[in-house]
């Protein structure tokens, strides 16, 4: 499957087809009787195919130098055919030639087919991490939007650090800015003095494992005075003990 994506990949290529049509006239060229010991210029122009063909150009090319290497051997062309003597011992001369061509080539378009399929695997990481942070961005707008319309805050508490995130609707209710400090003490501040048990016990239901529901009256740093339902369930390690809440 990936070869026959390889093929398919390369036949679009225009410098492609520039090299493989670069590689015949090389080939033919050197296994002519004009060609004077060029055949060196074959494993380069063979290279070349390689660098944007890959395997499938390396093949085609290997065929193609075959064809014309053994054509031009048996109809006595060439200075290889003219030195050896005989139609065997050129033949061996060319087989030897072809043998070291393509071991040049086929690990070099190896390394190709590597890179290049490294580099496809990183483009798709890449656009894969793009469309999941687009999801994530486009989730939290959709959040913020409830809600705002909902007039409902999310929070989650870390009981090991102590940690307090609040969603952006909680900073509205609790009349916060983004920037001023989330934490169980500074929150506690704002229960009203005389509901503050209450909250305690809330929050030592979730401690304890037990979902918990509870209501009480928070002053905003306006001075505002507001009714504040909670509702939270506890969040569980791999182990079962308590960890954190999360809660509205």
């Amino acid at each position: 499957r990936d070869s026959a994506a390889d093929f398919r990949r390369a036949a679009i290529s225009r410098q492609g087809l520039f090299s493989l049509a670069a590689l015949v006239l090389v080939t033919l060229f050197a296994f002519s009787p004009a060609s004077h010991g060029t055949r060196y210029m074959i494993p380069p122009a063979l290279a070349l195919t390689a660098i944007y063909l890959e395997f499938p150009g390396v093949a085609l090319g290997g065929l193609i130098v075959s064809l014309v290497a053994f054509g031009s051997v048996c109809l006595g062309l060439g200075d290889g055919a003219a030195s050896a003597g005989y139609i065997a011992g050129s033949f061996f001369q060319t087989q030897i030639f072809l043998g070291f061509t393509l071991a040049v080539n086929l690990p070099f378009a190896a390394l190709l087919v590597q890179r290049r399929r490294m580099r496809d695997a990183l483009l798709r990481a890449k656009l894969a991490a793009e469309v999941a942070q687009a999801e994530v961005v486009e989730q939290q707008r959709r959040s913020a939007l409830a809600e705002e319309i909902a007039k409902v805050g999310f929070w989650r508490i870390d009981f090991a650090t102590g940690r307090f995130e609040l969603s952006a609707q909680n900073h509205v209710i609790l009349g916060l800015d983004r920037n001023d400090p989330s934490d169980m003490n500074t929150l506690a501040s704002y229960t009203h003095p005389d509901d503050r048990e209450r909250r305690k016990s809330a929050f030592a239901l979730l401690r304890a494992g037990e979902p918990s529901m509870s209501s009480w009256r928070i002053i905003r740093k306006d001075g505002e005075v507001r009714n504040l339902v909670m509702r939270g369930v506890p969040e569980f390690d791999a182990r079962g003990a308590v960890r954190a809440a999360f809660g509205t």
